[in-house]
């Protein structure tokens, strides 16, 4: 989690996750915001999607369609399947 830490005081973060106004400001802020609105789509694993799925609020933090990876069996063939 060290290496995501410059995110959670961003204001775009904050915004997203609806934890209350305020947040820092500036270059960082910035590009994440940039980022947010370029990205299509959300990619993840389905561990991810497992447990994200029980702890996001009725609002999903990232507003994209999501694909969940897997895999079957002993395959090295990966699967994206979208979500609702």
């Amino acid at each position: 989690m060290e290496l995501q830490q410059w995110i959670f005081p961003q204001r775009l973060f904050r915004e997203n996750l609806k934890l209350g106004e305020g947040g820092e400001e500036g270059r960082d802020n910035d590009i994440a915001r940039e980022t947010f609105e370029r990205t299509g789509a959300s990619v993840m694993g389905k561990r991810m999607f497992d447990l994200g799925e029980q702890a996001w609020p009725e609002e999903a933090p990232f507003h994209t369609p999501v694909f969940v990876g897997s895999s079957s069996g002993n395959s090295t063939t990966s699967h994206l399947t979208p979500t609702k």
